[in-house]
């Protein structure tokens, strides 16, 4: 019995080694992109001398020419793509079945959907690669959220599927083509991501671990691939469709990086007609992002989100993130609910009022945080209102740079030590670190002072500019004692801190805005837009 269980330990210890070698099945291992440079590969597709109207076989004899790896051909395959052909929706298809002739694809310099799809299936074949052409639905511009394409009038799409040895990813060339700018989201995209978009029934395409049916796809929502390369992410209950509560309003939060500025938008889907800005509204502070929204009659709508960069491009356009569907019982009428945010390329943020609507000649208190504005005031007609700095974030910008200054200043001591000067050097090092610490504590009273002084321009309720800073140069001197112990201070620039601003008044005018002064301005700059009524 002992030389038996002696056996089966050895047979098993024997076979592990044989079982280490056989290869896991694809399905385990699609849920990551390659990491990879793609710069070779690129060049390579964008200077191939083979354009459209060429024979087939001279570009695939160019490619198999490149002494690329497997994975670098099937990039410079998928740029070449990518870069020459066009879309077009007007010819008609061989006989092939459903499919463009790859041959045709090449020749005419166009093709539709399944054009691109064939023409990267055959010259990956070609190539001894292996891609498979994809048939599914997938969310496009005119799909709406929550319907079924089955029943509906969405036509099939076409992409691929390239298998590795790493894995097996998805590979969109038509959509990455794009009608402006190449997309490269659609080369390789992480499973979790693409399955938001792309479905196909053949589990072995779907590039996911668990296999999901049209039904569980079809709940996910809308989403483009800024949504997923920015990392945004939707909280609570993942769906694409919502209802609307008792009061017509609905609230749907999200986690996105704080770089990331959002807007909304609602359009009514029966008529596509897009509402105004104030019946929707979005809150961020840091990671967290809150998009409110209010419906003004019952039916269904169609709720959007966009976003972009603060990297101050004021060029740049907002780019589609998600899309969901909003089913509407009763509405709460033509009103506007929300505040209208005029300025997307400042950072604020809004504490309160957070309603559209405020009521004449009755004061109302505002309360926000403002990051570089050197004064905040509320613009009521040809009145501005300028509101009292409550708090600033410049002491913890200060403390967060002295562990720096720490180290230079250690530095300092280490080369002053190393140079062992004589009596008279040592002497004429004290000095120049007395007036460092002199100059570096002169900084810091004015900060205090200017911070001071800010404070006290809370008495002026109506002013056309903001307030005048007072000349330091003709305040009273103030006696500061120096010695070689001095902490050293830091200047904060204004531009990089963040102040807290609140204050009271009284709404007089149909519009209200809420402004900031920046001292690289020349005048206010508008951020929110309130609107008022009578009651």
């Amino acid at each position: 019995m002992f030389s038996d269980i002696l056996w089966l330990i050895y047979t098993l210890g024997m076979m592990i080694p044989v079982l280490m070698m056989i290869p896991i099945p694809a399905r385990f291992k699609r849920t990551t992109p390659l990491p990879h440079d793609w710069n070779s590969a690129d060049h390579i597709a964008e200077t191939c001398p083979i354009l459209p109207g060429s024979p087939l076989p001279e570009l695939v004899d160019f490619f198999n020419g490149s002494d690329l790896s497997d994975v670098l051909v099937a990039r410079a395959i998928f740029r070449w793509i990518t870069l020459n052909i066009r879309h077009e929706t007007s010819f008609q298809v061989e006989d092939d079945g459903d499919f463009v002739l790859p041959e045709v694809v090449v020749t005419e310099g166009a093709a539709r959907e399944e054009g691109y799809a064939a023409l990267f299936a055959e010259l990956c074949s070609r190539c001894h690669l292996q891609a498979h052409l994809v048939k599914g639905y997938v969310k496009d511009q005119d799909y709406v959220p929550g319907t079924d394409p089955s029943t509906t009038s969405e036509r099939l799409s076409f992409w691929n599927v390239l298998v590795l040895q790493q894995g097996t990813f998805c590979v969109d060339c038509y959509r990455a083509s794009g009608e402006r700018l190449f997309n490269d989201f659609y080369w390789l995209p992480p499973a979790s991501d693409i399955i938001y978009t792309h479905y196909t029934e053949v589990p072995e395409y779907q590039a996911c671990t668990e296999f999901l049916s049209l039904d569980d796809w079809k709940i996910l929502p809308k989403t483009w691939p800024s949504f997923h390369r920015y990392c945004c992410e939707m909280d609570g209950e993942v769906k694409s469709s919502f209802r609307a509560d008792s009061e017509s309003l609905l609230k749907i939060d999200f986690t996105i990086p704080d770089h990331i500025v959002c807007r909304s938008q609602i359009i009514r889907l029966k008529t596509m007609q897009k509402l105004p800005q104030s019946y929707s509204y979005v809150y961020q502070d840091r990671e967290k992002c809150s998009l409110y929204s209010g419906y003004p009659n019952s039916g269904q709508y169609l709720l959007r989100l966009f976003g972009r960069p603060r990297d101050g491009h004021l060029e740049r356009e907002m780019e589609d993130l998600v899309e969901v569907s909003v089913f509407v019982e009763k509405g709460r009428g033509q009103e506007a609910l929300y505040p209208v945010v005029l300025n997307f390329y400042k950072r604020f943020l809004l504490f309160g009022p957070l309603i559209g609507q405020l009521v004449r000649n009755m004061p109302a208190y505002f309360h926000c945080k403002v990051l570089g504005a050197s004064q905040v005031s509320v613009i009521v007609g040809e009145h501005t209102v300028p509101l009292k700095k409550i708090s600033d974030d410049r002491n913890q910008l200060t403390k967060g740079k002295r562990p720096m200054l720490n180290s230079v200043r250690n530095q300092d001591t280490e080369d002053a030590a190393q140079a062992k000067p004589g009596a008279a050097g040592n002497k004429a090092i004290a000095g120049e670190v007395a007036l460092k610490e002199a100059a570096s504590a002169l900084a810091s009273a004015a900060i205090i002072a200017a911070t001071k002084e800010e404070l006290l321009e809370s008495d002026i309720h109506t002013e056309s500019k903001p307030p005048a800073f007072t000349d330091p140069d003709h305040d009273p001197p103030t006696t500061i004692l120096v010695t070689p112990a001095s902490p050293k201070t830091v200047s904060v620039p204004d531009s990089e801190v963040t102040s807290v601003w609140a204050g009271e008044a009284m709404i007089s005018t149909k519009e209200v805005f809420l402004a900031a002064f920046y001292t690289d301005k020349i005048g206010y700059v508008k951020l929110v837009k309130f609107h008022s009524t009578l009651i």
